[in-house]
Parts: structure tokens; C-alpha cells; sequence
């Protein structure tokens, strides 16, 4: 990884990063406002054990993903979570197969050139109709919810 590949896409995402002021989706508000801007402590952090292997020792992604995770939980979604190691065109290929109400979690979508061509692939793709990028993650969601295609770009709370 070139540290000037990151750096470039990461002052690029800072500039074209929204927060819920720009969020026209019900949907998206939602998660935004209930669910990343919820508070928690250090503490409670605590992931089912499918997923606490794979998770970064990072505080700051282990907190976001957890609360990303208790809200989409309560909504009623089922939650994969995709590490960097597993992101490849193949596993592209079985996540159109999700059914409804699924969040996918893609770790270190910018970490490598090919990482970032298969996350934008994802983007343009009809079938993944709700796709967000968080910089060190990109969320897909397959919701029930009639959504025409997507695509934000947000910043981490």
C-alpha cells in the first residue's frame, strides 16, 4: 500500500464526507442520528463471538462498529461482516445472493488499489441499491424498504 494512494483518498473523502444535515433518507437519518451518534462507553463493547476475531483492536473502528451494529440489531438486520482478507471478487459474487434486511460491514475498502476498484464495482452495481462509505468501511444494506440506488459518502461519528 502506497501511503500517497491513502492519503490522496482520504483528503479526497474528508472533502465529500456529509454528515445527517445532507441525509434525505428516512432511513439513513436513522441510522446516522440513532444509531453512530449514540453514545457508549469503552467499556461495552462486547461482539458476538462470530465476529470478535475478525474486528480491528482499534477503539475507535470497535466503537463505531458496535454501535453500528446494536442499532441495525434492533431494527432487525442481520449483520456480515466482511474482512479485508476475505474482500475479493468471488465473495462479491455470494453477498448479491443476501436477502432482504442484511447490512454488509467491508473492512479497509481504500486500503489497496484493488480493494477500492472492487468497492467502486459495488457502487455502480444496480443490485446493491443503498452503499455507504465510512472510509476505513463501506456499509451495503439490502432493506425491504423501496429505495432507488444510492450512494454516500459519510462521516464517522
Amino acid at each position: 500500500m502506497s501511503i500517497f494512494f491513502k492519503t490522496k483518498h482520504y483528503l479526497r473523502y474528508k472533502f465529500l464526507a456529509k454528515d445527517e444535515y445532507s441525509l434525505h433518507s428516512p432511513f439513513m437519518f436513522d441510522f446516522f442520528t440513532k444509531g453512530l451518534k449514540k453514545s457508549c462507553k469503552n467499556k461495552d463493547i462486547c461482539f458476538e463471538a462470530r465476529f470478535e476475531s475478525l474486528i480491528s483492536k482499534s477503539k475507535a473502528k470497535r466503537k463505531f462498529l458496535f454501535k453500528a451494529f446494536e442499532y441495525l440489531k434492533a431494527q432487525g438486520f442481520e449483520i456480515i461482516y466482511v474482512g479485508n482478507e476475505s474482500f475479493s471478487q468471488e465473495r462479491i459474487a455470494d453477498l448479491r445472493l443476501c436477502k432482504e434486511n442484511t447490512a454488509i460491514f467491508i473492512e479497509e475498502i481504500y486500503k489497496e488499489r484493488e480493494n477500492l476498484e472492487l468497492w467502486k464495482g459495488i457502487q455502480a452495481d444496480e443490485g446493491f441499491k443503498l452503499c455507504c462509505d465510512f472510509f476505513d468501511f463501506g456499509v451495503i444494506f439490502f432493506t425491504s424498504k423501496p429505495l432507488k440506488k444510492q450512494n454516500y459518502i459519510l462521516r464517522k461519528k
